[in-house]
């Protein structure tokens, strides 16, 4: 009978690591998806700035306000949609970051490396503005303040390229190309 027992213990015990290490893969897999899946995230908002400041600019060049005031507030919307995707990412890899922290609590006690408890140690940033849901914050708030300058750049061209004062200068620019005014004409 004592035989029995010390079998189901060793057999419970090999039972209970084998659904530890499947806990902790699944764990480590839906935090690693949802951390790539936020990086994949915010390379997909710079392909957009980019493609759309290189649409506003050509937009202006061009004289297309009313497309330069679309690209611009689609800037602003996609900045915003952009910041609250991140915002649920974040959400998604901290759930996996709970996960993981009670076996990397045991793992550390097992191992007497206290260093292996990574996503405590990390939890808090070291510095102010280091962390990613920081940087990205300013990332993405930054970018949708400049997509309203610009709507604001191309709402108010017209009426400013209207009122504009003669250029004083040799050169001078107006919101859509440079004037070059030739000195010998000034007097100068």
């Amino acid at each position: 009978m004592l035989k029995r027992r010390a079998t189901m213990s060793t057999h419970s015990e090999d039972q209970k690591r084998t659904i530890e290490k499947d806990a902790l893969e699944h764990a480590w897999g839906w935090f690693a998806l949802h951390a790539r899946q936020r990086m994949h995230c915010v390379n997909f908002f710079f392909v957009a700035v980019a493609f759309l400041a290189t649409g506003y600019v050509t937009a202006l060049t061009k004289e297309f306000r009313g497309l330069a005031v679309g690209i611009s507030a689609l800037g602003v919307l996609i900045s915003w949609l952009f910041h609250r995707l991140d915002n649920r990412t974040r959400e998604l890899v901290q759930a996996g970051e709970d996960a993981m922290k009670p076996f990397q609590h045991r793992l550390a006690e097992a191992a007497g490396v206290g260093s292996l408890e990574i996503v405590k140690r990390v939890d808090s940033p070291g510095k102010k503005w280091t962390s990613y849901g920081e940087v990205l914050w300013m990332l993405h708030w930054m970018t949708l303040l400049a997509f309203v300058v610009l709507l604001v750049v191309a709402v108010g061209g017209t009426a400013t390229r209207a009122r504009a004062a003669p250029c004083t200068a040799v050169s001078c620019w107006t919101p859509l190309r440079e004037v070059r005014v030739d000195a010998g004409k000034l007097g100068v």
